[in-house]
This record gives C-alpha cells, structure tokens and sequence, in this order.
C-alpha cells in the first residue's frame, strides 16, 4: 500500500490587545484585534476569557462581525478572509475592593483557537491604581483661570478706568 500525505502549514495568528488602566469600582475596557495575514481563510475562530475573580462582571460587550455568548465569555467569527480584520471588545466593571492602595496589575487568561490555523491571545491586562492618574491641569482648566478670566478682568478694569475719568 502507499500512503499519501499532504501537509498544510499556516502562519500563527495572534489576537493582540494593549493594557488598560482603571480604579477600583470603575470600568475597564480592553479591545482585541486579530488580522488573518495568510492565503487562507481562518474557520472556526474564537476568543474566550478565563474566569473573573469575585467582584469583577462583563458590563457589556461588542464585535461588530461575530457573535459573543455571554455563557461561556466567548466571541465566535464565521469564516476570516485573508486581510480582513476582526475585533473583540470587553468592558469589565472592576471590583471595588481590587486594590488598597498601591497599584496592582491584574491578569486574566485568554483562550483563542480555530479549525483551521494555530491561533493565541495576549491576556487581558488590567493596571488598577486609585485614584486613577489624570494629566496636569493648564491654567485654562482651573476656575478663575486662563481666557474667560482675563476678559472679565479685563471689562472689569476697563469699567474701572472709565468710573475714575468722569470723576
């Protein structure tokens, strides 16, 4: 007897994601892409998020090409053309007794796989700090600061001088 084999290789795909940054009680939401870079395409595709610890809940999701089973914390695609793009987007509410005081960062496994071709997921990476950093303030941001002062300022000094010439 022969025996014929036909072996089918196919690029690694990687569902990608960057880290995000929230407080204790607040939201986070992290966004996954992945890009069928090969000459074929990716059947059976999906991504699925590990358990959460106590206090932590999915407070919505979205895909704007598959379907997300709220169940089992999984989003599924039909077929993935090559160069075609998908996305995965989770908003976690954060529990509020995450951290005390210094910042933590939490990580949460991500399972991807396909019929078709070895897929893999970055973990979902959550930095919590509280409170959460905000950028410095201009002195346009603070009360009594910056353009809309300085033309009261101005009217007020203007009426000022005007008061003490028809004296």
């Amino acid at each position: 007897g022969e025996l014929d084999l036909t072996l089918r290789t196919t690029e690694p795909l990687t569902f990608e994601s960057q880290p995000v940054t929230s407080e204790p009680g607040g939201r986070a939401t992290a966004t996954f892409s992945l890009e069928n870079t090969g000459d074929k395409p990716v059947e059976g595709l999906k991504i699925t998020l590990g358990s959460l610890p106590d206090g932590w809940n999915i407070a919505r999701s979205s895909t704007e090409t598959g379907t997300y089973h709220e169940a089992n914390r999984t989003f599924t695609w039909g077929p993935v053309e090559p160069g075609e793009t998908v996305t995965a987007e989770l908003m976690l509410f954060v529990a509020i007794e995450a951290i005390d005081d210094d910042p933590e960062t939490f990580r949460f496994p991500m399972f991807a796989g396909s019929n078709t071709h070895p897929v893999s997921a970055d973990d979902l990476e959550i930095t919590i700090q509280y409170p959460t950093e905000r950028p410095e303030r201009s002195q346009t941001d603070i009360p009594g600061f910056g353009a809309p002062a300085a033309v009261a300022a101005l009217a007020l000094l203007a009426g000022a001088l005007l008061a003490r010439r028809r004296d």
